[in-house]
């Protein structure tokens, strides 16, 4: 979960970059200049026995849920989501798509006035990135790719005075940092995230002003790391797991390597006073939160965290609580946020009953190694909806055939329903049906077998002899999020 746009193709799955860019993306924190509008953090959450909700935690530390016709609206094919104005006005991405050609724009919602306007006409099957709103509100920067030619263009929050402030050409694909400065100066990185190679070989870190078009090159020069956070005084985080992490200073032009280790830390907030950072560090008994002076260079261990993947959303009540997730193994996330001077941590998902779920959608398939079942991935993992259904393969280890047979079970956990359509076991050259074989999996038909949250099918193989080498496990069905 890093702060980069993840690519998207024209096959790609919507819903999960939605599901990415909510819970990975931390939002750029601009500098200082003029009105500023309320900027929280927003993810997917969910209650028992409820279907998912798009959820907002304000700076003041309230987390408030959308409501249902809301949340579906955006997430119908939905991703890219910006929430401002203290989870009154949603700026987000959508594909419509027509005759196989995605339709990628841009739409705001104002739920204050219970109203939506679609903010670009993208006639051209250009695949559009929503990248930043300025700290005003008042101006949204966003990317249109299209073959290998990228635009950065600035529209008014209304959708007025488009305006493209640069364009990058020979690229492999569309993902790109850029980030408002502050409300009328742009940055972005025109030699990063293997936009022309596949290697990780400089940066060119440029500035916009998006009133006069004047640039200015503010880096050049070997690869730093992975961009993160920008804090309001203009200081841009850099990540290497290659190498050290540190800061880039804009006003200065000058790099700042932290006394760290980059193997352990990592997930670098700057707090509102654009001075102390808070990171994360999974190192063994080091394990926890720190908080560390950028002037200084020294920190200390705030908390320590248990086990389990983290995620550190950022600063609330003007960086006076910090708000972090701790996912369990379904990746589900229980969402805490601890008061930095006192250190007392609360759970806000055991007040306000909401998890945050960071997806993983399709089934899981697992396989019996004699002794217990272990999970081995997932299965029909691109087929997202009825219209995606397709045959998908997974390949599986002979080892684990054990007295002739071979057991598996597909297990739903998600908020989603399976439908499992067809499925059959290649082993050398021959097609193997299950024993008891369910009369929907025989053949590619309208019959499905449905498998919602909690349900699983165990199955079961005969196979003779010893084949060595790879199975090929084939099936084909589609799954729905219920969201």
């Amino acid at each position: 979960m890093l702060h980069s746009k993840l690519l998207r193709g024209k096959y790609l799955l919507p819903v999960l970059l939605f599901l990415l860019m909510c819970v990975a993306a931390p939002q750029a924190q601009g500098q200082e200049n003029g009105q500023r509008v309320e900027r929280g953090f927003s993810f997917l959450g969910f209650k028992a026995d409820e279907y998912v909700r798009i959820c907002y935690i304000t700076e003041s530390g309230t987390l408030i849920p959308l409501a249902a016709e809301y949340t579906d609206k955006i997430i119908d094919k939905g991703f890219d989501v910006i929430i401002t104005s203290h989870g009154k006005k949603i700026f987000y991405s959508k594909c419509d798509w027509t005759e196989d050609m995605p339709k990628y724009n841009i739409y705001e919602m104002d739920i204050s006035k219970d109203l939506t306007w679609q903010l670009t006409q993208n006639e051209q099957g250009r695949d559009i990135f929503l990248l930043d709103v300025s700290p005003d509100g008042k101006k949204i920067l966003f990317s249109e790719f299209l073959g290998n030619t990228l635009e950065i263009c600035v529209m008014g929050s209304e959708g007025a005075d488009k305006t493209t402030l640069a364009t990058l050409e020979g690229l492999m694909h569309g993902m790109i940092f850029c980030c408002w400065l502050n409300n009328n100066e742009i940055i972005y990185d025109a030699g990063n995230d293997t936009m022309h190679s596949p290697n990780y070989t400089i940066h060119e870190l440029i500035k916009i002003n998006v009133i006069n078009r004047s640039s200015q090159v503010l880096y050049s020069g070997e690869y730093l790391g992975k961009w993160g956070d920008l804090s309001r005084g203009g200081k841009l985080i850099f990540e290497n797991q290659d190498d050290k992490d540190g800061y880039f200073d804009i006003s200065s032009l000058s790099v700042h390597y932290f006394p760290l280790d980059s193997e352990w830390c990592s997930q670098y907030r700057w707090a509102p006073d654009g001075n102390t950072i808070m990171f994360l560090s999974v190192e063994n008994e080091k394990r926890g939160l720190y908080l560390m002076d950028s002037k200084t260079l020294t920190y200390d261990k705030i908390i320590s965290v248990s086990a389990g993947e983290i995620h550190c959303y950022g600063w609330i009540k003007r960086g006076k609580e910090f708000i972090y997730v701790n996912y369990d193994d379904n990746y589900q996330g229980q969402i805490y946020k601890v008061n930095i001077n006192s250190k007392i941590i609360a759970n806000m998902s055991n007040q306000t009953g909401y998890m945050e779920s960071i997806g993983m959608a399709c089934p899981h398939i697992f396989v019996y190694n004699g002794s217990e079942f272990i999970k081995l991935g997932e299965i029909i993992g691109k087929n997202i909806n009825k219209d995606r259904e397709k045959i998908d393969g997974v390949s599986i280890s002979s080892s684990f055939i054990h007295d002739n047979k071979f057991i598996i079970r597909i297990e739903e956990s998600l908020y989603e329903v399976t439908y499992l359509n067809y499925l059959d076991l290649k082993v050398g050259g021959s097609s193997l049906r299950p024993l008891d074989c369910p009369p929907e999996l025989k053949k590619i038909d309208d019959s499905y077998i449905v498998l919602k949250k909690g349900d699983t099918l165990e199955l079961t193989f005969s196979i003779q002899g010893n084949p060595e080498g790879e199975m090929l496990l084939d099936c084909s069905g589609y799954y729905e999020p219920l969201y």
